[in-house]
């Protein structure tokens, strides 16, 4: 497999929060998208070894196109949930 592209996505909050003001305690969806060239049974050894992660992501789209057999192009979003709005941090102490 080799990886053509990686980013991530924006923290997207997942309660509705009312009382405008207020500071609530919310759960925010963290994104990567993935984007990389495999073989079949590489792509399926990949993603079973991320469903396998003490770590829980989940799958929020996955497309796999095959360009030139056996090579297939495969977009992959993985999601994780924090009640941090921070994706990545780096701890003052």
């Amino acid at each position: 497999m080799k990886l053509q592209e990686f980013h991530s996505i924006a923290p997207t909050p997942l309660l509705v929060v009312g009382d405008e003001g207020k500071e609530q305690m919310n759960l925010y969806s963290h994104g990567i998208s993935l984007t990389f060239v495999g073989d079949y049974f590489s792509v399926l050894k990949f993603v079973r070894t991320v469903e396998e992660m003490p770590e829980k992501l989940y799958w929020q789209s996955l497309d796999y196109q095959v360009q030139q057999f056996p090579e297939a192009s495969v977009k992959l979003a993985l999601y994780t949930v924090s009640i941090n709005k921070d994706f990545i941090s780096v701890a003052t102490h």
